[in-house]
């Protein structure tokens, strides 16, 4: 009785090693972002990670709010919609949850991309909303202090930018 428990145990604790091997070996690293702060992409699949763009910004303060505009009608950065892609912030010093948002831009009419940056109310009173037209994320922290952005929905074609502070970042979903 004694020998058949211990061939037992035997054969599960290298079931158990094989199956962990086996699991190591297909898992597949997403590469660390050289840059803090600086929100990147990567393919499943490939080996690349890629910064999205860093954009410059104009405020453009239209009645009742205020937009932050990028020149172009499309970032520097195309996503395929079909891409398994992956977006990723490694943190600097600050918690990325309460300094990043992510907003789908809408096109002007003189072919540039606008978000909204704040939408004030009242007459004597401004109360700011800065989460108008943001699309919700969630972060799963993979190492350290990198950070996996998850939007809360599919992202449907077009043109977004990630804010860190004040800083743009834009991407485009083909």
């Amino acid at each position: 009785m004694k020998q058949i428990r211990k061939n037992i145990k035997k054969t599960l604790v290298i079931t158990g090693l094989f199956l962990f091997g086996f699991n190591y070996l297909y898992a597949q690293e997403v590469p660390q972002p050289d840059f803090a702060n600086v929100p990147a992409y990567y393919i499943e699949g490939s080996n690349e990670l890629r910064n999205l763009a860093k954009e410059n910004l104009s405020i453009v303060g239209k009645p009742g709010k205020a937009l932050y505009e990028f020149q172009g009608l499309a970032s520097k950065v195309q996503i395929k919609q079909t891409d398994n892609y992956i977006l990723i912030i490694k943190a600097g010093d600050f918690d990325p949850s309460t300094m990043m948002q992510l907003k789908k831009a809408t096109i002007t009419k003189k072919k540039n991309r606008q978000i909204p940056m704040a939408q004030t109310s009242g007459f004597f009173t401004v109360k700011a909303d800065t989460s108008k037209d943001e699309i919700p994320f969630n972060l799963k922290k993979l190492d350290n202090n990198v950070f996996q952005i998850i939007p809360e929905t599919q992202l449907e074609p077009g043109e977004y930018v990630i804010m860190v502070g004040a800083t743009g970042y834009s991407f485009g979903i083909e």
